[in-house]
């Protein structure tokens, strides 16, 4: 069990849903200062912000979530700091309503960071007196207490609209990940385990990290309403009757690669699952483990428990009886090729399989209203499924084959 101390104000909200992102949900309680998420060995508790570093040094906590403003003024030291979440951004920055930073040299500088902003001026040899406050920064030099201020700006419309002027920044500050030295050790599988989720979505692009989420969202909106885990009848016949859906307690989640990433399919079946309330998710799927991001995203992305960089009928086969280091799940469920289709037959029976899928055959009916791009694109997307997929183009009078041979033969050097 691990638990980890989650700040209260400005950038909760961005790192729930960064854990949220990464398939870990709070069971948030008001009435309890310790609660739970949807992994069984991960709680967590809401602190204030300036506490946490001293929460993560005496080992109350095992991790701690904290912006890097505190920790610049922290005098603790009993924890690594591990990981920049990349969230929170702002900075930490020298503001003032009519002074220059030349004008800094005897100065009085308001500031709820009076060491970082001490070590601003050793380093640039300049000799200021700092005012520690610890609320509202921005009134010290309308009330004239102070000529300058330190603090930290995000739009820089607060400091606008009390006719002050952003003059330099000090520091770029973002939220960072903290773990205890000593729990760094003891609790090592389990904090490491932690930290490659947080890593592996937090380490794709905006690009890929948008679509992924996108993808999901879609995916959940589609199914929600079809999820229907008990109904309820009655008539002058039998007073009650119904039904009850439990949903299944361990499932496998097979998908294709080796030759290609398909994220797509771990979410199609993935967040079904979720939807569902399966107990423990294991996801299966080949390839090189340095060309995989996408697909370990996604399955932290469904709040998988395992993920299996292994592929084909042996891979069935262990989840199927379970082995020393891999559990055994009820049921598998996900696309493959002709041997994973075959394992699935001849395991049937040890372990509840989903259908025999066959080779992809796709027809694609177009005309002259027809998109060229459109065509080639579903085209190609039927065909990389493997060499044994047969994909046909029906095409009625006006449509233009030269141009969809083009765009074909253009998406292909795009999307080998």
């Amino acid at each position: 069990m691990i638990l980890i101390g989650l700040p209260k104000g400005r950038i909760y909200k961005e790192i729930r849903q960064l854990l949220e992102n990464s398939g870990i949900h709070l069971k948030e309680d008001k009435r309890k200062l310790i609660f739970g998420s949807s992994e069984k060995n991960i709680q967590f508790s809401i602190l204030r912000g300036w506490d946490i570093p001293k929460f993560v040094s005496y080992g109350a906590v095992d991790i701690g979530i904290v912006g890097k403003d505190v920790l610049l003024e922290t005098e603790e030291e009993n924890f690594f700091e591990v990981l920049d979440l990349e969230i929170g951004k702002c900075r930490l920055s020298l503001a003032a309503k009519e002074k220059k930073v030349s004008e800094l040299a005897g100065s009085t500088i308001a500031s709820k960071f009076p060491k970082e902003t001490n070590n601003f001026l050793s380093e640039n040899f300049i000799d200021a007196e700092i005012i520690e406050l610890k609320g509202s920064i921005e009134i010290a030099p309308i009330l004239g207490i102070s000529d300058f201020i330190v603090d930290l700006v995000n739009t820089g419309n607060t400091l606008k609209e009390n006719g002050l002027k952003e003059l330099k920044v000090i520091k770029e500050i973002s939220t960072r990940l903290i773990v205890n030295k000593s729990k760094f050790r003891t609790k090592n599988k389990e904090i490491k385990k932690f930290i490659q989720r947080i890593k592996r979505f937090n380490s794709l692009n905006d690009k890929d990290r948008n679509m992924l989420i996108y993808m999901a969202d879609r995916i959940e909106k589609f199914h929600n309403n079809d999820i229907r885990l008990s109904e309820e009848l009655e008539d002058d016949t039998v007073e009650k009757y119904g039904y009850f859906l439990r949903p299944i307690d361990k499932v496998g989640l097979y998908a294709p690669g080796g030759k290609a990433q398909y994220p797509s399919s771990v979410l199609m079946t993935g967040v079904l699952a979720k939807l569902a309330g399966v107990n423990e998710i294991t996801v299966m799927f080949p390839g090189k483990i340095d060309d995989l991001n996408l697909m370990f995203a996604a399955s932290h992305l469904i709040g998988a428990k395992s993920v299996l960089n292994s592929g084909g009928a042996h891979t069935l086969a262990a989840v199927a009886f379970g082995t020393e280091s891999i559990g055994r799940v009820d049921k598998v469920f996900g696309p493959g090729n002709r041997y994973v289709s075959e394992a699935k037959r001849q395991l049937y029976g040890e372990v509840g399989i989903d259908s025999l899928n066959g080779p992809s055959e796709v027809a694609i009916i177009v005309d002259e209203n027809s998109s060229i791009e459109y065509a080639a694109k579903d085209f190609l997307a039927q065909a990389e499924h493997g060499e044994d997929s047969r994909c046909f183009l029906i095409h009625l009078p006006g449509f233009d084959l030269n141009k969809f041979n083009e765009s074909l033969k253009k998406n292909l050097s795009i999307y080998p």
